[in-house]
């Protein structure tokens, strides 16, 4: 496997309007000579030895990035896969712990790897949710990832709610929404199941003044997409 040339790209989460920052987001690229984007294939491939060494390195470089900078307050995107193992809830508690007001952790609707039987799918949703519950008597604020997609049905989101503080809805999967009413519908639904937990509901992929000023009128507060800023390199010691 050839080593990643890979960085750490911030993505701005805003309240209201563009000038309210709640935090940045950050995200994983790899870097060509030309663009940044994420290492899908590359992350596909990955032997589950070679999947686990990348997270500790991920893990490692969040905990650089959060004693550079203070003051500010991320939020890092890490899979279902990444938190049923053991060590890896381990090594979070250990070097995240100490900054968990300034970090969210986004878990991401990857499926599972590999094939499982009905059993072994019900043990890994199992330990999922204990190692969430785990993270979340500690402190650690969770959120999740692309709700209504893959593995992020509403019967699941349901099961992790009580582990939760906030659900991300992303405008990609618009084309799935055959009419705007139901779109709207659709939004409102995860929106009024946000607010009756009490939990912060943002809606990511914005790219344009319209889809923010629709969305302002359905009362979505908490917003991330282009049209509040594109991802930038984070500039790390050493760089």
């Amino acid at each position: 496997m050839d080593k990643l040339d890979w960085a750490f790209y911030s993505q701005p989460i805003v309240a209201e309007c563009k000038e309210v920052l709640i935090r940045e987001e950050l995200l994983l690229r790899e870097e060509t000579a030309n663009c940044a984007f994420f290492p899908q294939k590359y992350w596909e491939s990955l032997t589950k030895k070679e999947y686990q060494e990348l997270h500790y390195s991920i893990i490692h470089q969040v905990k650089t990035i959060l004693k550079k900078n203070l003051t500010n307050h991320y939020s890092i995107n890490l899979s279902r896969n990444s938190l049923i193992s053991t060590a890896l809830i381990t090594e979070i508690k250990k070097e995240w712990l100490s900054f968990k007001d300034r970090l969210v952790i986004e878990i991401t609707e990857e499926a599972p790897i590999g094939s499982l039987t009905i059993h072994e799918q019900q043990q890994v949703e199992l330990r999922l949710r204990n190692h969430m519950e785990e993270l979340n008597k500690l402190g650690f604020t969770l959120s999740l990832d692309d709700i209504g997609t893959g593995v992020h049905s509403l019967e699941n989101v349901l099961n992790m709610l009580p582990y939760v503080s906030e659900l991300k809805y992303s405008l990609n999967n618009f084309q799935k929404i055959n009419t705007l009413i139901d779109l709207e519908e659709f939004l409102q639904a995860w929106q009024h199941l946000a607010q009756s937990q009490g939990l912060v509901f943002i809606v990511e992929g914005i790219e344009t003044k319209l889809e923010d000023e629709w969305l302002t009128k359905l009362g979505i507060k908490y917003k991330q997409g282009f049209y509040y800023g594109k991802p930038q390199h984070l500039q790390m010691e050493g760089d």
